[in-house]
């Protein structure tokens, strides 16, 4: 017996296996990141489930806000490849601002101290920008 692939066939397979590899699919969605829901030590990644910069689909935009406790800090590693205009905004608890974009280097490091801050990301209609952003929360070991 052989089997005959029909058009009807082979689009039901697409679709069974487009599902399948879309239920674990990563993506940059717009939300608070619970950064201290987790143990001080805890790390989040954006986009979810990621490791690797993801594409960032055009015309995106988010704020990603955080609080970092007291006695704590936040490291923020950005790895990107922007193209275009597209941006990404990092603002501390004390008003220090860095704008990454097309010129700034793959691999960024910030930080942060006690309060609130963001980042944000801005994406024009290209839609062909990679990011991946690891937020990692720990405590000052300070020496008595």
């Amino acid at each position: 017996m052989t089997l005959k692939l029909t058009s009807e066939t082979s689009l039901l397979l697409f679709l069974i296996f487009f599902c399948i590899l879309r239920t674990d699919c990563t993506e940059f969605t717009c939300g608070h990141l619970n950064l201290f829901d987790r143990p001080v030590g805890g790390t989040v990644y954006v986009p979810k489930n990621s490791t690797a910069p993801f594409a960032i689909e055009a015309n995106f935009t988010c704020k990603y806000e955080f609080f970092v406790q007291k006695n704590a800090y936040l490291r923020l590693s950005v790895i990107n490849s922007l193209l275009d205009k597209d941006v990404i905004e990092f603002v501390d608890s004390v008003g220090y601002k860095k704008n990454l974009t097309v010129i700034s280097i793959a691999n960024e490091e910030l930080f942060a101290t006690a309060g609130n801050g963001y980042v944000r990301i801005l994406t024009g209609p290209q839609g062909r920008s990679k990011a991946l952003l690891v937020f990692q929360c720990a405590k000052f070991h300070l020496d008595s």
